[in-house]
């Protein structure tokens, strides 16, 4: 009985060795396979793979803090504005009619041409995803419009100043605009897409300044000149929306379409200056609160030359509401006495065509972007 009971158990710490020695050949078989899993990752890491901390095309790390630094960005821009009515005089004609006297009315417009105009960009990458940038655009624009009366004519112009026959008439109109944004930029990319978007939001802050002036002289004498001023200023929220097309297997050629909005409030200071020689002199100066909505597209295409260099081209349209102001009265009360009783008084010698009140931009522009 003893003799078995030392067999059995000789023969359970033999099992018990060998199920040992077993297990920890299956352990060390399991260290060899990870061993080698780590090394294929090692040598797929080295053959030029960046490391995971790196990483920024893949969507997890999209927004990972890897691509840090400055940027900017200038646009040539070739500009024209343009204002739903700016009308520099009015020109009455008398004619025969089928019942008396005819008097027919033409208004001189005051038609900006293309000009030069620069915009710079300064921004600095939080991140893939995100920028901060700041920008300014400066504009001086003017143009001018002349005139002389027949003998049956007489040209009247918006402070109700009256040019008779053997007067000349001289106009001149300026707009000088300077625009500060700050946005802060957020980017929805993937690299698997042909398509991105990017919005911002931001601060506006804009000063626009308006000049007339229209002055009627006889024989190298002035007759009468009118001054009018506008100079605003104003504040608001500012937000834009870009769309991107990627074109290509190399993705350098893409498409875009950008809108942009914003809500500006300033303070309104408008002078009147008057004078007739000879006569009297009168002024206005008057001063409110305006808020002005602003609208803005563009359209254009764009070459990636390298990875710090961006050109783009396209067309650009910009509306400032209750900025396309006229004013003025064309009053004709005094035509009789100037005339000599050739054209009868007439309260308003020009009829507004358009309420609409806007101060427009549109033009093309030529933009390089780098980064740093």
């Amino acid at each position: 009985m003893n003799a078995r009971c030392s067999n059995l158990i000789g023969l359970l710490v033999s099992c018990a060795a060998l199920w040992t020695s077993s297990a920890v050949a299956v352990e060390n078989s399991f260290a060899g396979i990870s061993d080698t899993t780590d090394g294929v990752r090692q040598s797929i890491s080295d053959l030029g793979g960046p490391p995971a901390s790196t990483a920024c095309d893949t969507l997890a790390s999209c927004c990972a803090p890897c691509r840090q630094g400055f940027f900017g960005a200038a646009d040539y821009r070739a500009v024209r504005t343009h204002f739903s009515e700016a009308v520099a005089f009015a020109t009455l004609t008398a004619g025969p009619g089928p019942q008396g006297v005819n008097l027919g009315v033409a208004a001189s417009e005051l038609n900006f041409d293309y000009r030069s105009s620069v915009a710079v960009y300064f921004g600095y990458h939080l991140d893939n995803c995100s920028d901060i940038r700041f920008s300014y655009w400066h504009l001086d624009t003017s143009t001018g419009v002349s005139g002389a009366a027949a003998p049956n004519q007489a040209i009247v112009d918006p402070f109700g100043n009256i040019a008779p026959f053997g007067t000349n008439i001289d106009t001149s109109a300026a707009v000088r605009l300077n625009v500060w944004d700050l946005e802060y930029f957020r980017h929805n990319e993937n690299p698997t897409w042909p398509a991105s978007i990017s919005y911002s939001a931001g601060l506006r802050f804009a000063n626009v300044n308006q000049f007339y002036d229209s002055t009627i002289s006889a024989g190298g004498g002035v007759v009468s000149d009118g001054i009018f001023r506008v100079n605003w200023f104003g504040v608001g929220p500012y937000s834009s929306l870009t769309g991107r097309l990627w074109l290509g297997q190399s993705g350098r050629l893409s498409c875009f379409a950008r809108g942009a909005a914003a809500l500006l409030v300033g303070k309104n200071h408008i002078t009147t200056d008057v004078s007739v020689t000879g006569q009297f002199t009168g002024g206005q100066d008057s001063g409110r609160v305006l808020v002005v909505p602003v609208l803005e597209s563009e359209l254009g295409a764009s070459w990636q030359v390298s990875d710090y260099l961006r050109l783009s081209a396209g067309y650009f349209v910009q509306a400032w509401f209750d900025m396309g102001v006229s004013g003025g009265t064309f009053s004709g009360q005094n035509l009789p006495a100037a005339t000599g009783g050739t054209f009868p008084p007439i309260q308003n010698v020009f009829g507004a065509a358009d309420d609409s009140s806007i101060m427009a931009f549109e033009g093309l522009f030529v933009r390089a972007e780098y980064n740093f």
